[in-house]
């Protein structure tokens, strides 16, 4: 990004004056790799009314939906949770450490059965059900509720929350919902019950929840081929402004989409709900990466000394301001060649430094080598931004420059 010089006064044996303005590092001279993946689009007639899929650029999430016959589809901006029912018998039903396994969105929960007190002999168990001395299913259904509701943070060893609420249903049931509102609440849940009276059912009922400007509607209804289904696709993604997306139609069925942004951030899973016969291909965002890592410097040449000068003082301002840190800062100065001529750091660490202040003139630091802040004929003198971990970008400024031929 280049600056510009604002004024440049240099007299034999009289003061250089040099001001320099610098853009944004971190935008520009840091790029990484934006991540892509590819959406392989099938047959309308492979299509239903309502298929959909989730598309992530690292930032923002997109609802993409088919209306195969140009039907309107509507989503709840609240959403709805999965409910999974488990229907209970008797203590005589149940064989010692019994297990079945509940899906609260983010794992499975191994919940166990201890009849006779003995506990977990396996140690797999996520949550042990005691139900040592109850007989009738309701027993075993408030049992099995009181379990779920008393659990913490901690399960065992494990520092996790468990995201589910049990309750108790009419019937000798337990109904457990999905704390959170979404799709990612359904799954399968599984039994391992000698019983043939313990049933389980699938968390089902989990919707996803979106504005009206927060997804893209597909009318397909005029389309046949997959290469024409994907054409519209790729209308209806390039048309999501909100969402940093660009698609290419290869004009085959496939498209290619690409995060706006560059670098690892943008790789994220891409969700379908997909239920033709053959379904579409939708592949996981991957090769976005970062080099804007600990270390990367931008630098902008200012001049080349005429002779010997010397480095008096350095002024520099920054409009917007800067805020220290201890670990994710900017390193910024003047060099000659690779040699650091004066430096500013917005560590925080660092004593009687850190923090840019708006609008505030601060006096990087001469090198305390005096050959350092000595310049010979046909040195290139350069401003330098380096950034240090995950620093945010560094916003423009402008760095003054008083030096003297000697």
């Amino acid at each position: 990004m280049a600056g510009t010089p604002r004024r440049n006064n240099i007299h034999t044996q009289e003061p250089i004056l040099l001001a320099f303005d610098h853009g944004a590092p971190g935008q520009d001279e840091f790029t990484g790799v934006a991540a892509a993946f590819t959406l392989t689009c099938d047959t309308k007639a492979n299509s239903t009314a309502y298929d959909g899929w989730l598309l992530n650029d690292g930032a923002n999430t997109a609802l993409v939906t088919y209306q195969k016959a140009g039907e309107a589809v509507k989503w709840s901006r609240k959403g709805s949770k999965a409910t999974a029912t488990l229907t209970c018998s008797t203590f005589a039903d149940i064989t010692n450490e019994d297990y079945f396994t509940i899906w609260d969105g983010h794992r499975f929960w191994k919940v166990m059965f201890d009849t006779d007190g003995s506990g977990d002999s396996t140690g797999t168990a996520d949550l042990i059900v005691v139900v040592t001395g109850l007989t009738t299913a309701a027993q075993i259904v408030t049992a099995v509720v009181n379990t779920v509701q008393e659990t913490t943070s901690i399960v065992g060893s494990l520092a996790e929350t468990i995201h589910l609420t049990a309750t108790d249903g009419a019937g000798d049931t337990v109904v457990f919902t999905c704390d959170f509102a979404g799709f990612d609440g359904n799954g399968t849940n599984t039994e391992n019950m000698t019983s043939a009276t313990f049933t389980l059912t699938a968390a089902t009922g989990g919707t996803d929840q979106f504005d009206a400007d927060e997804f893209a509607h597909v009318d397909i209804s005029g389309a046949t081929t997959a290469a024409q289904v994907a054409t519209l696709v790729h209308a209806a993604i390039n048309g999501l402004t909100y969402v940093g997306l660009t698609s290419v139609d290869g004009l085959a069925g496939v498209l290619t989409l690409t995060n706006d942004q560059e670098g690892k951030q943008g790789n994220a899973d891409q969700i379908l709900f997909e239920s033709g016969a053959t379904l579409m291909a939708i592949a996981q965002s991957v090769t976005g990466a970062d080099t804007d890592e600990s270390g990367a410097t931008a630098a902008w040449k200012l001049f080349t000394a005429q002779r010997d000068m010397k480095l008096v003082k350095v002024e520099y301002v920054n409009p917007t301001g800067i805020a220290g840190h201890g670990s994710n800062y900017w390193e910024i100065g003047i060099k000659k060649g690779s040699t650091v001529m004066a430096q500013w750091s917005t560590d925080s660490d660092v004593a009687g430094q850190g923090t840019l202040a708006a609008n505030t003139i601060v006096n990087p630091v001469l090198s305390a080598t005096a050959a350092n802040v000595v310049a010979a004929a046909d040195d290139v003198i350069s401003f330098f931004a380096t950034k240090v971990a995950s620093a945010g970008n560094l916003p423009p400024g402008r760095v003054v420059i008083h030096a003297r031929y000697l």
